[in-house]
This record gives structure tokens, sequence and C-alpha cells, in this order.
């Protein structure tokens, strides 16, 4: 790591500890209204120095302010990451307080489409509108859901969802699509759809998505696409935003990079964003946000961290969860007999119970193929096809063909090393090589996975898995 990284590094564990120290102190202040970790301004512009940013209704000339309401310029604490005393620059910033961005009818993407990328506009039946953020795994009811803000759906339950957004002309019933299934303790509701074939795992303009998440960072370049102002880009320029939208003192802040428009206006609210560059060159791009609402009359966004609103409400990627969902029930048919007592009494129901068992298997058997060579490359091979391989499973073909090959492979299988231990037989690899030829026609990006599965099925052929695995 280089010095300046370190440095970086540094200032950043110290202006952490400085927001978790003084948020609740600085808040109490007449006036202010947010306090989080971005970059100073200097006679209105921003600058690269990073600080504790305070955020208030109205700058006063410090003359005039009461001393028990000033604002220090640093704050001063002995922190446990060093020895001596450590100061932490303050910047106070003038702003109107955010507001959400419910709907208002504007934008290409309030129009009706099927299937629904996220980016376009959904309403609450007789209720406001905003934006379909991206399709997102729910690991409670284990399906495929769409995620937007609480205040854009309403947190009730069952509760009826258009697309586009009734104030953008959707007809009831006919433009009823999915069903509200729960809410968090943020500003977060996800719906499940009436028909599985009205999901596009896309983002417009975009591209692929939810296919993998991160943290919003500090100077991170970032896009969204959102019914109103459509697709935008802009920079994080503040995070560990703490403003107390539903509660959150961990949300960030996005300013647009083309000076005099908008990054984000009423009826964007939902819209995910998304990392510019996929770090590896992946063909999706990560998503690192839920928006929720901006300041009007700024060019900006605030947003929770997308991977808060994942725990809050129990979701994963649509290809983590299919996925290991997938495998779960290959698991769960072929070896049901076989579920230890132990996992039977526990408080669940027993369906719970089988499919959360053959989970911890599927996420053993990666760890146990990551501990080899072979087995690496496969790994890697599935994590790089993800979007592939989703698609494929999505493919009842596909599906059926993989099901196919799973099946005899998962019989009677309870533990890793029962799958690890089983024999390779001819016929397994036939199995293998229909699914070449279905891949070859129908998701050919999924081609490398499966040539590397058939590889190595060859080389275990009359052995076992393990046998490969260990180099034996």
């Amino acid at each position: 790591m280089s010095e300046k990284n370190d440095n970086r590094d540094r200032l950043m564990r110290h202006l952490k500890e400085a927001h978790t120290r003084y948020t609740t102190e600085l808040l109490q202040i007449p006036g202010v209204h947010g306090v989080g970790i971005g970059f100073k301004e200097v006679g209105g512009k921003r600058t690269e120095e990073i600080v504790l940013i305070v955020r208030v209704d109205k700058k006063q000339p410090r003359e005039r302010i009461d001393p028990k309401e000033l604002i220090p310029r640093e704050l001063v604490f002995y922190s446990e990451f060093a020895e001596d005393e450590v100061r932490v620059e303050t910047d106070v910033q003038e702003r109107r307080r955010p507001v959400t961005y419910p709907h208002i009818a504007d934008g290409d993407l309030e129009n009706r489409v099927r299937p629904i990328p996220g980016g376009y506009s959904i309403g609450e039946h007789l209720g406001s509108g905003g934006t379909l953020g991206g399709w997102v795994w729910d690991n409670v009811t284990e399906q495929t859901v769409l995620l937007s803000n609480n205040h854009v759906l309403g947190a009730t339950a069952g509760s009826d969802v258009t697309q586009p957004s009734e104030g953008d002309g959707a007809t009831w019933p006919a433009d009823h699509f999915a069903d509200v299934v729960r809410t968090g303790t943020l500003d977060a509701t996800i719906a499940a759809p009436a028909d599985g074939d009205d999901i596009s795992l896309s983002i417009e303009g975009i591209g692929p998505a939810v296919y993998e998440v991160a943290e919003a960072t500090l100077g991170m370049q970032v896009e969204k696409s959102g019914q109103t102002t459509e697709h935008t880009r802009g920079t994080v320029t503040m995070v560990s935003y703490a403003s107390y939208h539903y509660g959150s003192t961990n949300d960030f802040e996005v300013t647009t990079d083309t000076p005099g428009t908008r990054f984000a206006y009423y009826g964007d609210s939902g819209s995910l964003i998304v990392e510019r560059n996929h770090p590896e060159d992946q063909s999706w791009k990560r998503v690192v946000g839920l928006l929720w609402g901006g300041d009007p009359n700024e060019e900006n966004a605030y947003a929770h961290q997308i991977e808060d609103v994942f725990e809050d409400l129990d979701l994963t990627t649509v290809c983590a969860g299919v996925i290991e969902a997938i495998v779960s029930e290959f698991f769960s048919e072929y070896a049901e007999s076989t579920v230890p007592e132990r996992i039977v009494a526990a408080p669940l129901s027993h369906v719970m119970k089988r499919r959360r068992f053959f989970h911890g298997i599927g996420r053993d058997f990666e760890r146990q193929l990551m501990q080899s060579p072979a087995g690496r490359e496969i790994v890697d091979a599935i994590h790089t096809d993800r979007v592939a391989i989703v698609n494929f499973l999505r493919n009842r073909e596909g599906l059926r063909a993989l099901a196919a090959i799973a099946g005899p492979l998962l019989k009677n299988a309870v533990t890793t090393d029962d799958l690890l231990e089983r024999r390779i037989t001819k016929d397994d690899l036939q199995r293998v090589e229909r699914a070449l030829k279905i891949a070859e026609r129908t998701e050919p990006d999924m081609r490398r996975s499966l040539r590397l599965a058939d590889k190595l099925l060859h080389e275990a052929e009359g052995g076992s898995l393990h046998r490969i695995l260990k180099g034996k």
C-alpha cells in the first residue's frame, strides 16, 4: 500500500470514529440537520480535502452564534487507533434539508413495459409512485422480488403494485403486476411479481443487475437510471451521512458530474445506484445504493448503502439466490429421507429445515473446491459467468439439463464428502455433454463453466471428484 493510501485510510478511520462519537451531539445543535464524511468546500467549491461535514440550514458569522451552539473547527479526542490525541477538521456547509423524491410525471421511463427492467415507473395502487430499482433475491420467501422505497410502495404486505404508476397512466387492474411482500426499518420495500415472465434482470441503460453489490466509497464514480431523470452519472461526495432518514446514520450523497443537470429528481426514488466501472471488468456492474431523495435545488441525491438494505430485509443478489435455491432443491429432493434428526427437530418448518441444512452443504462444497487449483478454476468460472448461468437456470430447458446432471450426483448425499466421494460414470459425462449442446445454442457465455466441469468429470471418470481435487 502506498504512503498516500495509508494516510487516507488512517484519516478515514479517525473520521469514522469522530462521526460515531460526535454525531448525536452535533445534531442537537439548532439548525444542524446532517453529519457525514466528505470533501471540504472553500468558497462554495469542492476540494480534495476529506473532513467531517456538518450540514446546517443557514450559516451565520461565528460572532452571532451562542458560544454553546458553536460548531468547533476541529474535534480533538483520544483514538483507539492512535497513541496521541487525534484532531479531525470539520466543515460547516449550508444546505436545504433533504426531501424524498416520489412521483412526478416526466421522462420516457414512465411508459408501460414488459418484461420490466430496473429504472422504470412503478407505484402503489391508489398511492404514490417512483422507480423500480431492480430485481433481487428474498432469502425469506426464496423468490425473485423487486426493490424500491417504502415511501414509493408503502409498507402493507399484499398491497397492489402497478407498472407504470397510476400517476403515469396505469390502468387498474390491467397494469397490476406485483404485490408488496414486506418493508424493513430503512426506506426500502420489496414486492413479488405475479408473473415471473415480467422480470427483466437488468437496469435500463446500465446492464445486467443485480448480480453483485459493494460499498459506496468516497470519490466513487457512479450512475443510476430513474423514471424522471433517466440515466445520469455522478460522484460519491459524502459517506456515513447521518440525517436519520428512517433512522439511518450510514447513507451517502452523490453529486452530478455534469453541472447544471440533476443526478436525480422527483420520481427517481427507488432507483439503484451502481458503480460505473466494475473493478474486474465484468459484464455487470456492482450495485452500491438505494436512492431515496435529495435537495431539489442542488444537483445531488441521497441513498442508503445497498449492503445495509440487504441486511435489513435479508436479501441477496439474484445469482446467489437462484443458484443456492436450485442447489438446495436438488439436495432436498434426493436426500430428504436422510436429513439428521437434530435438523428435523429444529423449531422451523420441515421444509425450511431441509433448505437451510442443504444450503450449508452447498456453501461447504464451494469452500472445499477452493482448496485445489482445479476447484478454484471451476468456482472462478461460475462467478465470472454468473449472468449466463442465471439466464440458463431461468430457462426451462437449461434447468432440466442441469437437474439431470445434479440429480444423480446428489442422490443420497448428506455431506460434502458424500458428493466428492461419489464415483463418476459414463452416464454422468453424457449428461454434461447434452447440457453443453443446449448452452451452445441458448447461453454461449456459459460454455466456459460447463467445459471446465466436463474436463473435471472426465478426469474423474471411474473415480471420484475428491481424488481429482486432491491431485491423486
